[in-house]
């Protein structure tokens, strides 16, 4: 009875590691999807300004799609911008992009 018990045991404990981990590589695919799609929605951006000097007020101004939880804004004088997004259980993490650094940046929150 012993074996059998252990036998089921871990089973149960590899079908929760693979679960956990097949978990894991999702939630990885879909940051990187999203940060892909800005990139490509960032290039347009930089775009309008090389060619108007100035960005847009409004991402559909310019006919630019992102998803409705991607928040863009831009400063007074039009000459920087950020687009965020929120991220991870009950949106603890902000993910943004501010054109000024050109980088990427994760805040925490709470």
């Amino acid at each position: 009875m012993g074996a059998k018990r252990k036998s089921h045991y871990l089973q149960i404990w590899i079908a929760c590691l693979i679960i956990l981990t097949s978990g894991v590589i999702i939630g990885c695919n879909k940051k990187t999807d999203k940060k892909k799609a800005l990139s490509e929605a960032i290039s347009q951006i930089e775009n309008y300004k090389a060619k108007h000097g100035l960005y847009p007020l409004t991402l559909d101004s310019i006919s630019v799609r992102v998803d409705n939880d991607v928040y863009y804004s831009v400063d007074s004088m039009r000459q920087a911008f950020n687009l965020a997004y929120t991220e991870g259980v009950m949106n603890v993490n902000t993910v943004s992009y501010n054109s000024s650094t050109g980088k990427w940046e994760k805040r925490f929150n709470y």
